[in-house]
């Protein structure tokens, strides 16, 4: 395996502690990767339930999910490319921003009179967030690999996405809906803002042995895997001026369809989850006893998100060389993180006492730890491949989240028409399940028909 990646690209080679320049790009790098966990964790139980408040037809329930994925699909991996070429800074700044202002005005929708339109201009703004949101995970996620190695950079990814989602569901929790989507704005905001406070030229503030394997007076030649300290930090760069790219590694396609189905899973649980619980009480959606369901269900995203925070801080432990088994490979890790969704999922099909008090279990444990997994293992795996090319990190990245644009446009385009054809939100839960089932059983006879012809030769 290639030394680079086994250690941050701006450690000091004496161990000690990193310069200012660094230390503020590593702060910065963590803010980056809690936005889209901010932004997503206040619209998970709020924004379902707004939509229905706006008596928003349920075929077009899930249509706000087309916006993000169709932009996702086309610029995921042009974003990562770009920001292998010109730095990750200009597309965080620019995203988050936006991200800001779609969750400034969502809220405000509920104060119009007319629904029709106010339903409209809801499901736009919140596209403008979401939209946001997805396409921030590429260059934040290959910012945090620029700064930190490969383990270190999967549980403080996991533990700052922790952080920012326990804040954004305790706003969800406890302040009126309007108040706790101006809140995480702010928030958002602000961790965004922290990209402004790294050196405009971070070489300047980066002692001779802080900076990356470049050999001096060559900052500006590149060859495969090496970095460039520029105007927005640490960043790979293709060689001749290229924007990056390049091929991908063995096994790339099967996490790929692995993330997928957790994507599909996690955005169609979280997204009606808040609307089921309601449903499973019989309340009514606008009433004060569908408001009580909807807080109960948000508590228990609140409960889930601690677990989240936990387990993000114990990635490396739970998948990966370093597990503590060390047989638990990443595939293994992900098909166990299909299982728990499915599990889950199903659970919160039915209904009664003992039913409903096992899902909120499922709720809080095994499937926020599965979302850690399904959110951050694929990364990790990436930057430990032998034949992994730094240049294309951004690229490669941008590439897996398209996973997560490929899974909403499914949600999309099939969520609403299966509620609306079985009239339950429930029914999509259902669905997701099914798919989950069906990629389990096609990955695991793949790899067995491969362990076969493996054996026989």
């Amino acid at each position: 395996m290639n030394p680079e990646i086994e250690k941050p690209l701006l450690a000091r080679e004496d161990g000690a502690s990193p310069s200012p320049g660094v230390r503020g790009q590593q702060i910065a790098a963590q803010l980056g990767v809690a936005i889209p966990e901010m932004g997503w964790s206040v619209c998970e139980p709020l924004f379902m339930p707004l939509l229905l408040i706006l008596e928003v037809p349920h075929y077009l329930l899930s249509i706000c999910w087309l916006i993000s994925p169709i932009t996702g699909l086309i610029f995921q991996p042009v974003v990562g490319a770009l920001s292998d070429r010109y730095g990750r800074k200009p597309f965080i700044l620019l995203l988050g921003f936006l991200a800001a202002l779609g969750l400034v005005i969502t809220p405000m929708c509920t104060m119009m009179a007319n629904k029709s339109l106010a339903g409209v201009l809801a499901i736009a703004c919140f596209g403008l967030a979401d939209m946001s949101h997805d396409l921030l995970v590429t260059p934040t996620r290959a910012q945090i690999n620029d700064v930190f190695s490969a383990d270190e950079a999967e549980w403080r990814s996991g533990f700052a996405g922790g952080l920012g989602k326990f804040f954004a569901m305790l706003c969800s929790a406890f302040l009126p809906s309007t108040t706790a989507f101006w809140a995480v704005a702010v928030a958002v905001a602000l961790s965004t803002s922290a990209q402004l406070f790294v050196p405009s030229k971070v070489e300047e503030g980066i002692e001779s042995h802080d900076k990356p394997n470049v050999p001096e007076g060559d900052l500006k030649q590149h060859s495969q895997g090496q970095v460039v300290i520029d105007e927005s930090g640490p960043v790979p760069v293709a060689s001749s001026g290229e924007v990056a790219s390049g091929s991908f590694p063995a096994g790339f396609w099967q996490l790929w369809i692995m993330q997928f189905a957790g994507w599909l899973s996690l955005c169609t649980w979280l997204f009606y989850f808040t609307s089921v619980w309601a449903a499973k009480s019989g309340a009514v959606p606008g009433t004060p006893e569908s408001q009580r369901a909807v807080q109960q269900g948000t508590l228990l995203l609140l409960a889930g998100s601690v677990v989240f925070m936990a387990v993000g801080a114990m990635l490396p432990k739970l998948s990966g060389p370093h597990s503590v088994l060390c047989c638990v490979r990443e595939e293994v890790s992900m098909a166990s993180a299909l299982a728990l969704l499915t599990v889950t999922l199903l659970s919160l099909c039915y209904t009664g006492p003992e039913i409903d008090a096992l899902s909120a279990l499922l709720v809080i444990g095994p499937g926020h730890a599965a979302y850690q997994l399904v959110a951050n293992v694929p990364y990790a795996w990436l930057e430990r491949q032998p034949e992994f090319d730094a240049a294309s990190r951004g690229w490669l990245t941008g590439c897996f989240n398209g996973s997560l644009s490929a899974a909403q446009m499914f949600v999309a385009v099939l969520g609403g028409p299966i509620v609306d054809a079985y009239g339950c939100l429930s029914a999509a839960y259902a669905a997701a399940a099914g798919i989950n089932i069906l990629v389990l059983l096609a990955l695991g006879a793949g790899y067995g028909v491969t362990a076969l012809l493996g054996s026989s030769q």
